[in-house]
This record gives structure tokens, C-alpha cells and sequence, in this order.
């Protein structure tokens, strides 16, 4: 399946409305993100880890994620983007009420799921509906929505938290997801989706079996998603509480996460555009993604170094992000040609949805085993994936050039 533009499409005007709703839907999502794993923690659960009773709700998310991407691909086709994305986001409005009014730990897990669910379907329509406009700066109406609303976001949701309580800013969250909704189902008229035939279905067993996209989701794919769902949105929160830092700083520390994100993801989109840096682009996020943590560990605390650290850590993760979608048909044209780019992009977000998994299962994990040393371990890590990209995408320049012989 492939989204391409249809002829009844309103333009601009469909992106704006787009962008809105994506805005809205994300930032419900959002509202909670920077005490999510402080909230789970106040739950009452028998025989279980502290450290893993606030790292399951993460893990969750991204398995629910995960299983949600192909079905989603698939109903866009069936029922259309508009459809889908209206009634994802509906039912993260009603998980979100229920999961706010609980007191049962395991039915706010189950509401986590479903709000996930809808999540990875709205970020894989929304990417290929995005995507069949050809510009590295239209799929950053996507990235720009997800950090405008992740500043918001985590801005007024930690301080909404502190005023009246958490369970409360959930249910707050609740009336944008709805919100998003509404404005789908009732302005939202976007291109045409077209399926393409049953030959082009791209085979797990292909993808499986190509070296080559393969070692590029290791190097690059998965670690990018690895460091933000297990560092960014659970371990560093956690170890901000453990150094003492109030909710309310660690959601205007969350929140300058993202609005470095978000300043960047623009600039840095056109700027690709331009000059074509996609290859540099994901060496330097690596290295960047790495300082960030190193520099995070050897904070020790203070609030200044941290600033620093979650400065360069925005900068790495902006400039992978830009490159996620537009470096697949650079690197891997003939696969695109004979498959079709978005089954390809499909593919890459399923990669993403399993890191997404591991991030925080492994980082609580690691946080029990060696405690925050764990922090430094992977940012070494990452200068190894960063030198791993620098010799793949070298070998593979020698190939297509012994190719094109």
C-alpha cells in the first residue's frame, strides 16, 4: 500500500488542519509524559519491582505501538485516512477518561494500550499520508506537531499535576484527544489512498534476510528510539526525582527537551532539503545522542549540566528524526522501486515500535543491575553505533559505485 496525492485535495488548507489535529491528539498524549512514571508508582501493586511497576507502562506503550503500526497501514487503505485517524483518536479519548478515574493498576495499563494503540496508528497514517508529498519539510509537519505539543505538553501538564493532582491532568488530557477527534471527522479531507497490487507486498522473510536494512535498522532505527523512550521519556525523569528536582522542574526540563526539538526539526528539514546531508545527519545524532548521556551522568545533580546535557541530547535526537523517513529511499532505492516506499517506511516504523519496547525494558533493567552507570554505558555504546554507521555507509558508497561500473 502507498498513499499518493489525490486530485480532490484542498492543499495547504489540509495540512494546516492536519497539523492542528495532530497537535491536539499529541499534546493529550503529551500532557502526562513527564510524571506518567511517578504516577505509576503510586499504585498499590503486589509482586512487583517499584523500578518495573514504573517502566511497564512504557513498555507497554511501545508493544501496543508496535502491534498497532501494520493494522493501521492496512485500515487507512481500507477505510481511509480521515476515518482512522478520527477514530484513534476518539478512542484514546475515552481510554484517557477511564484511565484517569481508576484506582486499579492493570486497567490503567490496559487504557495505556489502547491510547498507545491509537498513537501508532495516527503516527504511520499521518507519516504516509505526509510522505506522498516528496519533501523532507512536509514530513516535519509530523515531527513539529509531536515536539510543539510535547512543550506544551509537558509545560503546563507537570504544573497542572502540582495544582490540583495527576489522576486530574490525565483526565484534563482527555478533552484534546477529543478535541483532535472532532476536528478530523469534521474538516479533515485529505488525498486519495490507493493500494497497490498484491505482488508489491514487501514479505517478512525479504526484510529479514536483507543484510543491508537490517544493519541500518541496528545502527540507526533502533538505537534513535531506544535512547528516547528508554532515557528520555522514563530513565531521566526518574533519576531527576531521584536527584531531589521537583515535578515542576523536571516538566520545564522535559519541556526544553522539546522545544529545542521543536526549534530545530524545521531549520534542520529545510537545511536537508537543500544540501542532502541525510548520511552525516545520522552519524552526527549518534555522537550527539552520546555526549548528551555522558554528560548527563557525570552531572552528578546540578541542574546547569543537566540543562547541557538534555540540550545536546535534543539537538542528537532532532537531527536523526528529520532523516527517518527521507534517508530510506536514498539508501535503499531499488528496494522502494520494486516494494514501494511506504511498505519500506512501514517496515522501519515496525523497528521503531520495537525499540521502542526495549528502551525501557532494558534501561530498567540495566537501572537494577548496575544502577545509573547505565546512563554512561550507553552513551559509549552510542559512539560505537556512531563509528558502526560511519563504516556501513562507507562500504555501501564502494558498493553502488562497483554497481554502477
Amino acid at each position: 500500500m502507498q498513499f499518493i496525492p489525490g486530485k480532490n485535495t484542498n492543499g495547504k488548507s489540509d495540512l494546516l488542519i492536519l497539523k492542528a489535529a495532530l497537535f491536539l491528539f499529541f499534546l493529550s498524549t503529551d500532557f502526562s509524559r513527564s510524571f506518567f512514571p511517578i504516577f505509576a508508582s503510586h499504585f498499590d501493586v503486589a509482586h512487583l519491582d517499584k523500578s518495573m511497576q514504573m517502566a511497564l507502562p512504557q513498555i507497554v506503550w511501545g508493544l501496543s505501538a508496535l502491534i498497532a503500526t501494520p493494522y493501521g497501514y492496512k485500515l487507512a487503505n481500507k477505510l481511509g485516512a480521515p476515518t482512522v485517524l478520527a477514530r484513534a483518536a476518539l478512542f484514546a479519548a475515552l481510554a484517557t477518561i477511564i484511565m484517569g478515574a481508576s484506582n486499579n493498576y492493570w486497567i490503567m495499563l490496559l487504557c495505556r494500550s489502547v491510547i498507545a494503540g491509537a498513537y501508532g496508528t495516527i503516527a504511520i497514517v499521518g507519516t504516509l499520508y505526509l510522505n506522498s508529498r516528496g519533501k523532507a519539510s512536509t514530513i516535519a509537519i509530523l515531527l513539529t506537531a509531536i515536539a510543539a505539543a510535547s512543550i506544551v505538553g509537558n509545560a503546563i501538564g507537570g504544573l497542572t499535576a502540582q495544582i490540583f493532582s495527576q489522576s486530574s491532568t490525565i483526565l484534563i488530557s482527555s478533552i484534546f484527544a477529543l478535541a483532535s477527534s472532532v476536528l478530523l471527522m469534521v474538516f479533515f479531507k485529505p488525498d486519495v489512498v490507493h493500494e497497490i497490487s498484491e505482488s508489491k507486498i514487501l514479505t517478512l522473510k525479504y526484510l529479514l534476510t536483507n543484510k543491508r536494512i537490517q544493519v541500518f535498522a541496528l545502527l540507526n532505527t533502533a538505537p534513535f528510539r531506544i535512547v528516547l523512550t528508554g532515557f528520555v521519556l522514563y530513565l531521566i525523569p526518574v533519576l531527576l526525582v531521584d536527584y531531589k528536582i521537583s515535578l515542576k522542574i523536571t516538566g520545564q526540563l522535559m519541556m526544553f527537551y522539546f522545544l529545542v526539538n521543536w526549534l530545530l526539526i524545521q531549520p534542520l528539514s529545510n537545511l536537508l532539503d537543500k544540501y542532502e546531508f541525510h548520511k552525516s545527519s545520522a552519524i552526527l545524532s549518534s555522537i550527539f545522542m552520546a555526549l548528551g548521556l555522558i554528560l548527563f551522568y557525570y552531572s552528578n545533580g546540578d541542574i546547569r549540566l543537566i540543562t547541557i546535557s538534555i540540550f545536546i541530547l535534543a539537538t542528537g535526537m532532532a537531527l536523526n528524526s528529520i532523516i527517518q523517513v527521507p534517508i530510506i529511499s536514498i539508501i535503499f532505492p531499488i528496494e522502494c522501486h520494486e516494494y514501494g516506499e511506504g511498505t519500506i517506511i512501514a517496515y522501519f516504523r515496525t523497528v521503531e515500535r520495537i525499540g521502542s519496547v526495549i528502551g525501557p525494558l532494558a534501561a530498567s533493567l540495566l537501572l537494577s543491575a548496575v544502577g545509573i552507570k547505565v546512563v554512561l554505558l550507553t552513551g559509549i555504546l552510542l559512539l560505537l553505533v556512531s563509528l558502526g554507521l560511519f563504516i556501513f555507509f562507507t562500504l555501501d558508497q564502494r558498493f553502488a559505485e562497483s554497481l554502477a561500473r
